[in-house]
């Protein structure tokens, strides 16, 4: 997602006589994009508000940045990613339940119509894990974040150019290591 958001960036800051590259975008995002995996996988269920807001700011900041420089040009780009970064992030801060009921209905309605071709069939299974992600938000998030969190240190550590096996081998043990540290601080709230 950040490599599609580089991509738009430097296509219409071109456009706009700003001259960048993908490359320097993703250098200067990278090690943001690697102390958020890591915290996301590790403590996204006790921080995860914080880190929506975070990621949803930084996607905001992008599209407000690529619309701004558009619209306005250059300079004023600037003024567009805060506001996106603002307004995204409230949205995001907001919607955090909501957005993991979305992403379980999505993963159910491709996984359903993937093994039985029938739409029907799929959005019912898409309101059913809807239904699920909203009643279980709690015990989803630790699975989550440990996910999303790996996934991220693996993608930034692919954008600096760590081998791909490499930063593959550790986004797996993030992913596996931060999904056992949340869940035995789960567990541990659950008894006291």
């Amino acid at each position: 997602m950040l490599g599609i958001a580089a991509e738009i960036f430097v296509n219409i800051a071109a456009s706009r006589g700003i001259t960048s590259s993908a490359n320097e975008f993703n250098a200067l995002t990278a090690p943001l994009l690697l102390i958020v995996g890591i915290a996301l996988a590790f403590f996204g269920r006790k921080f995860v508000k914080t880190l929506v807001v975070l990621a949803g700011g930084l996607a905001g900041a992008a599209a407000g940045f690529a619309i701004a420089a558009l619209i306005l040009g250059g300079a004023l780009a600037i003024v567009g990613a805060v506001i996106g970064f603002v307004v995204v992030g409230i949205i995001a801060y907001v919607l955090a339940r909501v957005a993991l009921g979305i992403a379980l209905a999505g993963a159910s309605f491709f996984l359903v119509r993937a093994l039985i071709p029938n739409t029907p069939i799929a959005l019912v299974a898409a309101v059913i894990g809807f239904v699920i992600g909203i009643i279980m938000f709690n015990k989803f998030l630790s699975f989550v974040t440990a996910i999303a969190g790996g996934l991220m240190v693996a993608y930034a550590l692919h954008v600096l150019q760590v081998p791909s096996s490499m930063a593959l081998v550790a986004g797996v043990l993030i992913i596996v290591v931060g999904g056992v540290v949340q869940y035995k601080q789960l567990e541990g709230k659950e008894k006291s």
